[in-house]
């Protein structure tokens, strides 16, 4: 859910569906019903049983600068089946709940003196519809004795069922550095207000949102505006009688500004909270922002940065079922301002793992040393991920954070299908690669696009990645080149899976050849393979000799059975 500005540069709401893959489908636009020159703003939306609910504001009705609450449910397709506005005063909602009997509570503001007492302060405002969506019961809470300016900005269920928390700013409009505090307040299961715990922080308090904690507490986000008249980021543990536990202020140093807003709990416990950041600097760019906190202390763990050349922002943040987070917000450019969606793992990272090793062999005592040259696994970093092996001679996996070398001593010589796994958050990367032990061989990069063991063979295999067809290259056609007497000898191409199972083999047959100027002998042969039948994927790649182990044959320098180039290769569909 969004807002899309309409050519008269009124707002209008966006709804869609967002695939997996980040593509957007059956997108609807919403407007106010009748009054063109008005903005339509949804602000909360909640799953129902035959569709969805929304709640936020609409313009049009009285003068510049106010607003009035509206309600409006849909189908699962978007489709407005129900649409009202709500409140006889300027008002507007920023929240809604579903409540357990199958009714609706939003909460907000109103300004309840419009229009006959300026300066029109705004009051805390809370509204429940039922189930047929009639007004329950409506309160504006303007006689608790704050003074100046008081909103609600969140609401919760009481854990025992006995009324609802809300969550709100309260004396916002004072003098800069004497008001603006925080205010937890119970009310009733009909809105009847009868617990309330103000509590400040530093200078101006302002609240944004609060979650219930698994401990039995809980996380309230919001900002601070000090002296400096910079706003600063605030989360803060408390209990359910606003007692702080701990409190974090964000953005302290120099000129930095922003916010948290959303907060979700990781896996492990601790909390993820994002929203926005300006850093100091000659241009104050605004960056989409993620942080993870220690639910015990409040102690930053890691904190991420996300957009482009512009400015970004974060509005709303979910965990998602692989253990990582998906951002929404917005993103400007030179042209304009566009929906903006970042989904991170559960480091809040981008990247995947890329596994990746060499090895060398000794042939006397059968050992292979291997060289984790992986990317993107950050094992020693919080959250950070691991590394499993697999040796392919019937010895247990072995996993470990370490990506330090790992000498593996075979029992007997031998063919062993290697493979690394580098595991990050829910993500796999898989590397396979041929290792004899009895050879005295290895390799000398990482993962080889197009690299050999064999330097008298130069291979390209394109294209990649590769849809029906690949095509193998290779140059000075496997003739050894010292010794133009010796034959070209049989080869074979195989595709492995990442889990080292043989998806393809076939011989190397010429399907076309090239010619080097002043010369009668080819200088190139390719031979093209059908991948049309394979699972789209990531395969690894062996050019090999035919005939023999590499410790037997000899054609002038050319083992049976030695890996000429190896890489690998996407298949896509």
């Amino acid at each position: 859910m969004g807002v899309n500005p309409d050519t008269a540069n009124y707002w209008n709401s966006c709804f869609f569906y967002m695939q997996n893959n980040g593509d957007t489908a059956n997108t609807r636009f919403y407007a106010h019903p009748t009054i063109s020159n008005a903005d339509h703003i949804i602000k909360d939306i909640v799953l129902t049983q035959f569709g969805f609910a929304m709640a936020g504001f609409t313009t049009g009705n009285w003068g510049e600068g106010y607003s009035q609450t509206l309600f409006q449910t849909t189908n699962f397709s978007g489709d407005i089946i129900q649409y009202k506005t709500i409140c006889e005063y300027p008002s507007s909602s920023a929240k809604l709940l579903k409540t357990v009997e199958g009714g609706y509570l939003m909460i907000g503001a109103v300004v309840p003196d419009y229009p006959n007492n300026p300066p029109y302060n705004t009051e805390m405002y809370a509204v429940k519809l039922n189930d047929q969506f009639d007004i329950e019961w409506e309160h504006i809470y303007n006689d608790l004795g704050y003074y100046y300016d008081n909103y609600l900005t969140d609401i919760l269920p009481a854990p025992d069922g006995s009324g609802y928390y809300l969550l709100g700013t309260i004396k916002w409009g004072g003098s800069l550095f004497e008001s603006g505090d925080i205010l937890l307040m119970k009310i009733n299961n009909e809105g009847e207000p009868v617990e309330q715990y103000p509590f400040s922080i530093n200078g101006m308090d302002n609240t944004l949102s609060f979650y219930p904690t698994p401990d039995g507490n809980l996380v309230i986000t919001g900002g601070v505006r000090a002296e400096t008249n910079l706003k600063k980021g605030v989360v803060l543990k408390s209990d359910w009688q606003g007692n702080i536990i701990w409190q974090n202020q964000l953005f302290n140093t120099g000129l930095q500004e922003g916010h948290i807003e959303p907060v979700v709990i990781a896996e492990d416990g601790n909390y993820v909270g994002a929203g926005s950041h300006k850093r100091p600097g000659s241009v104050k760019k605004i960056d989409a922002y993620m942080v993870k906190f220690s639910s015990s202390t409040g102690e930053i763990l890691w904190q991420r940065h996300y957009g482009g050349n512009y400015n970004d922002y974060c509005y709303d943040m979910i965990a998602t079922p692989d253990g990582g987070y998906l951002m929404v917000g917005r993103q400007d450019t030179l042209t304009g301002a566009f929906a903006y969606i970042v989904k991170t793992n559960c480091m809040g990272l981008l990247t995947e793992p890329q596994a990746a090793f060499t090895f060398s062999t000794d042939s006397t005592t059968l050992a292979a040393t291997f060289y984790n040259q992986s990317q993107y696994v950050y094992p020693d970093s919080i959250d950070g991920g691991h590394f499993i092996w697999q040796f392919d001679d019937g010895t247990p996996p072995y996993q470990t954070k370490n990506p330090e070398p790992i000498t593996h001593l075979y029992a007997q010589p031998g063919t062993y299908y290697v493979t690394l796994q580098a595991i990050v958050c829910n993500d796999t990367g898989a590397y396979t690669t041929i290792v004899k032990p009895q050879s005295g061989w290895g390799t000398t990069v990482g993962i080889p696009e197009n690299s050999s063991e064999y330097s008298g063979s130069g291979v390209v295999v394109y294209p990649n990645p590769a849809q029906n067809t690949l095509h193998f290259s290779i140059s000075n056609p496997l003739v050894e080149p010292f010794n133009p007497l010796v034959e070209p000898v049989e080869t074979s191409i195989s595709l492995y899976t990442p889990a080292g199972q043989l998806a393809l083999q076939t011989p190397f047959v010429s399907t076309s050849s090239t010619t080097a100027a002043g010369s009668t002998n080819a200088s190139s042969v390719t031979h093209t393979i059908s991948v049309a039948n394979l699972p789209a994927g990531i395969y690894f790649y062996t050019v090999s000799v035919v005939g023999g182990d590499s410790d037997n044959g000899y054609n002038g320098g050319i083992s049976g059975g030695m890996v000429l180039a190896r890489g690998k290769v996407a298949v896509v569909r």
